[in-house]
């Protein structure tokens, strides 16, 4: 909460109570959440504020926009969460996330290589898991 508090004071923000709510409901996420299912899970905060909190989070770079079909899921960047990118389903909407070493040397030297300075960078992948892929025969 501590490095929440000062990126928000070092941008001019406070550390109000739906704030911390909403970091608290993303933090302990597993997996992406819905709107949704941050104002349900944000209990004893007004829906306005749950919703002013994720856009500021989102305009700060605080959390990051998975979109899941039509809809719109958010996490935690780093330093936040580690820094990782997903596998989705198209079939059942599983999302799973991916984590590799290997591609993020691969990114970082195609950057270098191009002398382009890396900010960031987003890669999805999107197919059909092996249980769909079992029930689909």
């Amino acid at each position: 909460m501590e490095k929440l508090h000062q990126l928000l004071a070092q941008r001019g923000y406070r550390l109000t109570t739906a704030r911390k709510k909403v970091f608290e409901v993303l933090n302990t996420a597993e997996k992406p959440i819905a709107t949704a299912g941050i104002v349900a899970l944000s209990v004893g905060i007004d829906r306005v504020s749950v919703y002013r909190s994720i856009k500021l989070f989102s305009d700060l770079g605080i959390i990051k926009l998975i979109p899941v079909g039509w809809k719109r899921q958010y996490e935690l960047t780093s330093p936040f969460k580690s820094h990782h990118h997903h596998i989705l389903c198209t079939k059942c909407k599983k999302l799973t996330d991916l984590h590799s070493n290997d591609f993020e040397q691969f990114v970082t030297h195609l950057a270098n290589t191009r002398q382009f300075t890396l900010i960031d960078h987003t890669f999805e992948i999107r197919g059909i898991c092996k249980k769909c892929q079992k029930s689909h025969d």
